[in-house]
């Protein structure tokens, strides 16, 4: 067997096989004790290379396995990454005038992530989710941009509700009232992609 050909499951069914003969034969107590000795040695390697290259045909389909697994995982960013990467520099500015929301993949920590771009500050695709989320108990009012204790929190609030006050999916805040949905969650959700 060439090294670059794939494991078979032949080798382990013919050395079980093997090694089950080799043990039947060593209990036929008509047989010198010598011989049955070697029987039993003998069906012990046989099980040996059968647990060796079982092994060996089970991690082959295990890497296969996984392999498929990870590449439907990523299938989607791997066909955005293909399509933008084919497109000049005209068609990419063509596609930031199509769609009001333009997000853009950042590696961190070896894996990508999304960030939704606001002319105040890129949002984190999770933040987003999570705001969306806690705006299921306020709507259709938005979330206040005040009284969070966390400076960053307050960025990402202000960036966000002017994204949605620029793009009539929300209205502006008045006074002390906080700015309101002017479609449901569902409609944002869905036109920024996260459904």
């Amino acid at each position: 067997m060439d090294r670059y050909d794939p494991p078979s499951l032949i080798p382990p069914i013919v050395a079980s096989f093997l090694a089950a003969m080799c043990f039947s034969l060593a209990r036929i107590e008509r047989f010198p004790d010598e011989m049955r000795a070697l029987f039993v040695f003998l069906g012990a390697i046989a099980a040996v290379s059968a647990a060796a290259t079982g092994i060996d045909w089970l991690m082959y389909k295990g890497a296969i396995w996984l392999e498929d697994i990870r590449s439907a995982w990523n299938a989607p960013t791997l066909r955005l990454a293909e399509s933008v990467a084919s497109m000049n520099h005209e068609q990419l500015a063509l596609m930031g005038m199509i769609s009001p929301f333009r997000s853009e993949a950042r590696m961190a920590g070896g894996q990508v992530q999304w960030w939704l771009h606001t002319p105040l500050v890129d949002i984190p695709f999770g933040w987003v989710s999570e705001y969306l989320e806690a705006c299921e108990i306020t709507y259709p009012a938005l979330l206040p941009q005040h009284g969070k204790p966390d400076a960053l929190n307050r960025d990402y609030i202000r960036g966000f509700t002017g994204l949605m006050v620029t793009n009539g999916l929300a209205t502006q805040a008045a006074g002390n009232k906080a700015a309101r949905w002017n479609v449901p969650l569902a409609d944002v959700a869905k036109r920024l992609g996260l459904e």
